[in-house]
């Protein structure tokens, strides 16, 4: 049975970036530098309440390929508290983490966050 790899595709997007990932565990932060992390769309209150959606504040998410992760060595997955900081040196919280996968191959991560002010 033929396997169908698409931990790649997320290459085909636009829209790219250079973020940094820190992982905030108890026994002391690591980091990764991720090379295509791609930032998600921002929602508003009022737009999440005319698409039928309540959020407590504007939401903003970002997809981190789990193959940069690993080819990073920080063999870490994203968890709610991890940060993510990008290019312009600006901070986001982790709030919450879905992993994207087909079957049973991990292709990556979308992290719903807020700007840590």
């Amino acid at each position: 049975m033929a396997v169908l790899d698409i931990s790649g595709h997320y290459a085909a997007f636009h829209n790219q970036e250079t973020v940094t990932v820190t992982f905030k565990r108890a026994a002391g932060d690591t980091t990764a530098t991720v090379q295509s992390a791609q930032r998600g769309r921002i929602f508003s209150r009022s737009e999440a309440r005319r698409l039928g959606a309540a959020l407590m504040t504007d939401s903003l998410s970002f997809f981190i390929p789990r193959d940069e992760l690993i080819d990073d060595q920080a063999a870490e997955t994203m968890e709610p508290g991890d940060t993510i900081t990008d290019a312009s040196a600006s901070v986001y919280r982790v709030l919450s983490v879905s992993e994207i996968a087909l079957g049973q191959h991990v292709s990556g991560y979308r992290c719903q966050v807020r700007e840590h002010r």
